[in-house]
Order: C-alpha cells, then sequence, then structure tokens
C-alpha cells in the first residue's frame, strides 16, 4: 500500500485537517507504553537514621510536600535537618507547600530541581532520579492536594515515601491518584532525555496508529468521496468523515488507557471512588426532629464531619468525630464493631458545609452504606429546643 496514492484519494478539505487532528489526538490521548523497570537506583531508606521530629509535625500534613524533598536530599547523602526547611518562604500556604515553594526549598540548599507536566507511566519509569508526585492523598479524595515522593519502580510497583513512611503502591492506584505533575529533584544535573523519549515514543506510535486509520478510512472509501460535484456536500463529507477518525482515535485510545493493567479501570478502588463522590451528593437527608429521634437508638449512630477543634467546643449528644482529614484507614479502625449495614446520620457546621458529604464518600468506600445527611448541622441544632432540654455538649 502506498502512502501517496490513497492520500490523494482523500478529500482536498480534509487532507488539511488530516495532520492536526493526527497530533492533537496524538497529544490528548496518546496510550502509555511499558518500559520495563525504572532505572532509578534502589536504596535504602534514606531516612533510617533521621533525626527524629515532633508528633505535631509528623502528623501536620501541610509539610508532606517538605517531607517528601527532605527525603530525597538525604538519599543523596545530604545531612539536612528537617527543621531547616520549615521556613515561611517553603510553606506560603496553610494548605502546604506550593511547586514553587519547594523548588526555592530545593535550590535553596545546593538541590537541583525541574517540574514536569503531563507525564505518563512510561516516563516516570524512566525517571533517573526522585520525583515528587502531585497526588490525591487518597483514591477517593476529589482535589489533589498532597506530595508524595517517587523512589523507582519494580516490576509494577512503586517504591514510595509518604512523610516517613515508605510503602510499595501498585503503580495502577498511584496512576489513579495522580495528576501527572511532578517536580524531579537531584544532586547532579538533572538528565530528561530518557523521560522526554519515553513521550516521543508514546506520541509517536499513536500518530502512527492515527494515521494508519485515516488511510485505511481513504482506501475504503476509495473514489467515492470524489464523485460529488457539490462544495458543499464535499465539505460535509470531509467534516464527516474527520469526525469519524476522531471517534474512533478517542475510543481506541481510552479503551487502550483505560483497559490496559495500570489503566484507571483496572484500579476497582479508584473507579468505586468515583462512583461514591456522586452518590454521597445525593444522599438521602434528615430534619432536626427526625436527628432528635435518631439520638440514643442502639441502631443508629451520629458522625461530626467537623474539625477537631469545632467538635470540642459543642456536638450532638453521642456523635463520633471524624474530622475532613481522616483517612479511610482510620475511618475504618473507628467504626470498628458498628456494623456496616447500621444507620449513620452524618452532619456538619451549617448548611453550606462541605464536610458531611467528604466523610460520606469515605464511610460509602469502607464499606457503609445507610448513610443520610443532617444538613442544618451544629449551627442548627444549638440554638434548637432540642439543645435546650440537654441534647448536646
Amino acid at each position: 500500500m502506498r502512502f501517496a496514492p490513497i492520500y490523494a484519494q482523500c478529500e482536498p478539505g480534509f487532507r488539511k485537517l488530516c495532520w492536526p487532528v493526527v497530533f492533537t489526538i496524538a497529544i490528548l490521548v496518546g496510550p502509555p507504553m511499558d518500559a520495563g523497570g525504572s532505572t532509578l537506583e534502589k536504596s535504602s531508606s534514606p531516612l533510617a537514621n533521621a533525626p527524629s521530629v515532633s508528633e505535631t509535625e509528623k502528623g501536620f500534613a501541610p509539610y508532606c510536600g517538605l517531607y517528601s524533598l527532605h527525603t530525597a536530599m538525604r538519599s543523596f547523602g545530604r545531612p539536612i535537618s528537617f527543621a531547616n526547611l520549615l521556613k515561611p518562604e517553603y510553606v506560603s500556604s496553610h494548605l502546604g507547600s506550593s511547586m514553587e515553594d519547594l523548588i526555592r526549598a530545593a535550590r535553596d540548599n545546593g538541590v537541583n530541581a525541574e517540574p514536569m507536566g503531563r507525564m505518563t507511566n512510561a516516563m516516570l519509569r524512566q525517571a533517573t532520579c526522585p520525583v515528587i508526585l502531585h497526588v490525591k492523598p487518597q483514591l477517593s479524595a476529589t482535589k489533589y492536594n498532597h506530595w508524595v515522593l517517587f523512589m523507582g519502580a519494580e516490576g509494577n510497583r512503586a517504591k514510595i515515601y509518604d512523610g516517613k513512611d515508605m510503602k510499595m503502591e501498585s503503580l495502577s492506584r498511584l496512576l489513579a491518584r495522580w495528576d501527572g505533575t511532578g517536580l524531579l529533584i537531584s544532586n547532579e544535573s538533572i538528565d530528561r532525555g530518557p523521560m522526554l523519549l519515553a513521550a516521543i515514543q508514546q506520541f509517536s506510535l499513536f500518530a502512527i496508529l492515527v494515521m494508519a486509520s485515516v488511510l485505511a478510512l481513504c482506501r475504503l472509501k476509495g473514489g467515492w468521496l470524489n464523485k460529488s460535484d457539490s462544495r458543499a456536500n464535499s465539505l460535509l463529507l470531509s467534516a464527516g468523515q474527520a469526525m469519524i477518525i476522531l471517534a474512533i482515535a478517542l475510543v481506541a485510545g481510552e479503551t487502550y488507557r483505560n483497559l490496559n493493567k495500570e489503566g484507571f479501570l483496572s484500579e476497582s478502588e479508584a473507579v468505586a471512588g468515583i462512583q461514591n463522590e456522586y452518590k454521597s451528593k445525593f444522599l438521602a437527608k434528615v430534619t432536626i426532629d427526625e436527628v432528635a429521634r435518631e439520638i440514643g437508638r442502639s441502631s443508629t449512630s451520629i458522625i461530626d464531619a467537623r474539625w477537631e477543634t469545632d467538635f470540642s467546643s459543642g456536638h450532638l449528644p453521642g456523635a463520633l468525630n471524624l474530622s475532613p482529614s481522616t483517612t479511610e484507614a482510620v475511618i475504618a479502625k473507628s467504626m470498628e464493631g458498628i456494623p456496616k449495614d447500621h444507620r449513620v446520620v452524618i452532619y456538619c457546621q451549617s448548611p453550606g458545609c462541605p464536610y458531611s458529604e467528604v466523610i460520606a464518600q469515605r464511610l460509602m468506600t469502607v464499606g457503609y452504606s445507610n448513610l443520610v445527611l443532617y444538613r442544618g448541622g451544629w449551627a442548627e441544632w444549638k440554638v434548637s429546643k432540642h439543645a435546650k432540654t440537654g441534647g448536646g455538649r
């Protein structure tokens, strides 16, 4: 099959659209390639002999980016104290460090840092240095607001440092909670060549696949598209042909991406997290009088989804506090002994507070299904007749 004769059979208007469509699709949906094990050197825990930090620092989520940077720097043998990184210029928000903060912290301490976006599994596997990844703290979370350190891959599992803790996490799970943003950290100049080559290979492969679809469609249509003398019909047919190719490429690319062994749909927990996110928005709502009748029943649990300081200042009687930062593992442990079909009433501060839905989503992830939301929350309860008659602390 020769390229030129077949390509010439396509409509002129379509030929003008052909290459932009090919490259746009390849950029948007190019599937990741399997590149084998990571070339990053395996190393023992760089924090094995690290000085301890206070329990407050250890559990303070806004320091996750600095912990990742600290771990990466210690892997180079740099004896830097974590306390030296605890500076306002490195934590510009109460939510934690931004990409710019981490770059500044690294360079101020003599370490090279290069940000990269739209990274893929294939690129990550080719990393020759530690990479700080921007991720969701857990699969059921809705926002990417956490940093972890990638220290290489062994087969289909990634070596991840989350704070001081090292764990082996499946690449499929990691990819499901990663937004493709990374910060390369190195004691020497950073060689992005292998990673860029992996990206080019992705692009080239998918561009070839898409172009093959273009040529195959042109050949199947033969001279049929050129038979019409109407310019309007010709343009319509060209547009139709381009849309068909776009649809084929999108379906093929997304099918490959989602169904391959490290794709999003291969991680059942990731799919469940998305489903629970939407389910939590449509849970049944209960009124303040209904909540008052539920309190004290052995078949009902009351969950306060506010922060610990708010909970300590007052809450519904018998309520268990599960703050917005509570992980699914902690929730599962806190709910031990409570049957999964138990009725659970969840409330927050007021009707506009989003945390009740956040905790409802995590409760669904660990297996609870009989959930209802009390929208009025503590703001309504504390001024109600129920609080005045002793219902509340």
